[in-house]
């Protein structure tokens, strides 16, 4: 059932993850929370609803062809970083 949820849960007007069409990028973050782009769009984890990409990083162009997370556990912090590619 939470499968089915996920994927009705978007906001009116936004589209929906489960509409076959794909994403531009899928990477997940330090937590390993998945984030998935598509367009403007991007939705965080498998519940997350649809948000703009700018709400979270207003600095960023609002498609992104490719995103990356690059981690070493050893020196984690020069080493923990997201890349975005346009």
């Amino acid at each position: 059932m939470e499968n089915i949820f996920a994927c009705f849960n978007s906001h009116i007007g936004f589209p929906d993850r489960c509409d076959g069409l794909g994403f531009d990028a899928i990477t997940p973050d330090e937590q390993g929370v998945i984030f998935y782009f598509r367009d403007e769009f991007l939705w965080k984890g498998f519940n997350g609803s649809a948000e703009f990409i700018n709400n979270t990083w207003p600095l960023l162009p609002t498609h992104i062809d490719a995103a990356l997370r690059i981690h070493h556990k050893h020196a984690a912090g020069h080493h923990d970083r997201m890349l975005f590619f346009k």
